[in-house]
């Protein structure tokens, strides 16, 4: 109970609390039932030369790669490179079309001129009718079974790397893309009067993970199931041409003209309160149950299972204006406010410690020796 330990008071203790006024919502660490991802789109301001994307990749130093229509792009996570000509030489078209990180990590790209360019480290060649590449437009590159490169050509036809030179093929590689596991469906969204319903962009990766765009949403099918993250992809990315998941398990998205996004777990929701009276927000804490307890200037609400209770109206929460709400450290709540401080055990009961005079409890401290600091107004 209270009476365990010994509570000193200091008008001017600590640093006062204002009141200053918030936006109307209130931000939550992202623990709830609803996973979300938040969106960053990177045009050409932030280094890319083009904003058609046709390719993402990574190699095994860590580097992303964007094939773009005007030159190749390698992405630290902050800083964009573009090779392209004239300054690389190799690079004999800048309309990047495919590309592939074979198995020892090398990456391959197919440009629009029937050139493939290789990439391993610092050594950049390029393979042209000299080497066996014919002068066609090659509109994939894939590796076999057995770890070969092969390129297969628009018009049809093949060509595999033989560790030298490409070797031409009448036929194309018996390389399968990999489906969908059987009886696993892309879900779709309602779609709005008039909208036409989109085909589905989809990858899966090493471990089986699939990542699905279908209806303006990305949905992600893990451990046998779906999640469908509720925020829309945003319309600058349309249309979404491909999808790749890098080593974190960040999902970047390629777009046709909208540049090269990026979906990354939100580690931020907003929640609005329940009234615009409730928009301006004086205090914010969370209990160890995972509740948050929040002041507002139209009253303090409790906000569980994703839904706000009204504290005022309930039988076992004093009546106050507060200012402060902190959970301690047997479970309860100290909620101070403008006629004292109190102690609330959520669902119960409460009781009040601090009476008038003292008002405007702002803060409060649990020292090391078990002593509890308040800190008030005047």
């Amino acid at each position: 109970g209270y009476s365990a330990f010994h509570m000193r008071f200091s008008r001017r203790l600590a640093v006062l609390a204002s009141f200053a006024v918030c936006a109307p919502v209130i931000f939550a660490s992202v623990h709830a039932a609803s996973p979300d991802l938040r969106y960053r789109i990177w045009t050409r301001e932030d280094g890319l030369p083009q904003g058609s994307v046709r390719g993402i990749a990574q190699t095994s130093d860590g580097y992303l790669w964007i094939a773009t229509l005007d030159g190749l792009v390698r992405f630290d996570g902050v800083r964009m490179v573009v090779f392209a000509r004239p300054e690389v030489p190799e690079m004999t078209s800048n309309r990047c079309l495919t590309m592939l990180v074979d198995g020892r990590g090398v990456l391959w790209v197919g440009l629009d001129d029937g050139t493939i360019v290789r990439i391993s480290g610092p050594h950049i060649t390029a393979f042209g009718p000299k080497d066996g590449v014919r002068s066609s437009t090659y509109d994939g590159l894939s590796r076999d079974n057995d770890g070969r490169v092969w390129a297969t050509v628009v018009s049809g036809g093949a060509a595999m790397f033989d560790g030298a030179r490409w070797t031409p093929s009448p036929a194309r590689p018996a390389i399968v893309p990999p489906a969908l596991p059987a009886g696993v469906h892309i879900p779709s969204m309602p779609l709005a009067p008039g909208a036409v319903r989109s085909t589905p962009v989809w990858m899966t990766t090493p471990t089986g993970r699939i990542w699905a765009f279908a209806d303006g949403f990305l949905h992600r099918y893990d451990a046998g199931s779906w999640t469908t993250f509720p925020t829309r992809v945003p319309s600058a990315l349309m249309p979404v041409t491909s999808l790749f998941e890098d080593r974190e398990g960040t999902l970047w998205i390629a777009s046709e003209g909208g540049g090269l996004g990026q979906a990354s777990p939100a580690v931020v929701r907003g929640i609005v309160p329940p009234g615009p009276e409730q928009y301006n927000v004086d205090t914010v804490s969370e209990d160890d149950a995972g509740r948050l307890w929040i002041g507002t200037r139209g009253g303090p609400l409790l906000f569980e299972h994703d839904s706000f209770v009204m504290l005022s109206a309930q039988p076992w929460w004093p009546r106050l204006s507060v200012t402060m709400m902190k959970p301690d450290v047997d479970g309860s709540m100290l909620v101070g406010g403008l006629s004292g401080l109190y102690r609330v055990w959520p669902y119960r009961r409460f009781e009040q410690l601090l009476a008038s005079p003292i008002t405007h409890v702002f803060d409060f401290l649990r020292d090391r020796q078990n002593v509890v600091w308040v800190a008030t107004g005047t």
